[in-house]
């Protein structure tokens, strides 16, 4: 069975909306994904900026010091999963947008 979506022409690792008549409007979808999108990377910035420092860990063992920076890689990477999921949606949208756009132009 061919996955590879008509409008992206991509087969999708994560589940993409199907953009009909009876559900949110494309335009809607895609802004709605956009805002996730956004607010996701300035977390993920966020989270970046807040990584442990060694001063604050150095009154404990290295055991400790290993564990908070495997704790926040693993924060950093679960955030970058997220948006990459999420940004795979949103041009999923907008690749329907366009083709849409293409045939009433026609």
């Amino acid at each position: 069975m061919n996955n590879v979506c008509q409008f992206c022409n991509v087969e999708h690792a994560t589940t993409v909306p199907t953009v009909h008549l009876n559900g949110t409007s494309a335009e809607e979808l895609r802004d709605q994904l956009d805002a996730a999108v956004e607010g996701l990377r300035a977390a993920r910035q966020a989270v970046v900026q807040a990584a442990p420092n060694g001063r604050d860990y150095y009154v404990q063992d290295a055991i400790a010091r290993g564990r908070a920076m495997g704790a926040h890689e693993r924060r950093c990477g679960e955030l970058t999963r997220m948006l990459a999921e999420l940004e795979e949606m949103r041009d999923h949208v907008q690749a329907v947008i366009d083709f849409k756009a293409a045939q009433r132009a026609r």
